[in-house]
């Protein structure tokens, strides 16, 4: 059975390879709330799974280490908790994944910081301004109800 662990492996091929598709620690933590013992990635299928962990149901981990033996580069053995993350529009993946759907995401937003940033302001802009105007209407209403209009 292969078993990954990118952070503290000395495989320098492992390491430069993880290098690629690793997001910074300030993004994984922004877009992962949890920690997992199994997920897959919607993006390129592969699993990822922590034989260490006892959480599995009677049976399932033998049967990812069978399908790990079978198929190595769709199910990835780790020593670490699993991080799932959905992103709108592309699915679920896992943090790290090989196939590097969250670096993609991690490098748009930041390539995009200030068009992402100026939307954001604005689009707060739009909101404050709905919630002042629903408040107002509200404060109008109770005093059609009370009479006072």
């Amino acid at each position: 059975m292969r078993r990954i662990d990118f952070i503290g492996t000395r495989n320098e091929e492992v390491r430069n390879f993880y290098k690629k598709t690793e997001t910074s620690t300030e993004f994984h933590y922004a877009f992962t709330n949890s920690g997992t013992i199994v997920a897959s990635c919607e993006l390129c299928g592969r699993t990822y799974f922590n034989s260490t962990d006892h959480g599995f149901e009677e049976g399932e981990l033998e049967g990812l280490v069978a399908k790990s033996n079978e198929f190595p580069d769709k199910y990835y053995d780790c020593d670490y908790s699993i991080a799932p993350v959905y992103f709108a529009g592309l699915g679920h993946t896992v943090m790290g994944c090989a196939c590097g759907a969250s670096k993609f995401v991690e490098d748009f937003i930041w390539a995009h910081r200030q068009n992402i940033a100026q939307y954001l302001n604005e689009r707060r802009q739009i909101e404050f301004t709905h919630a002042e105007s629903d408040f107002e209407k509200t404060k109008v209403n109770e005093g059609k109800e009370d009479g006072k209009d």
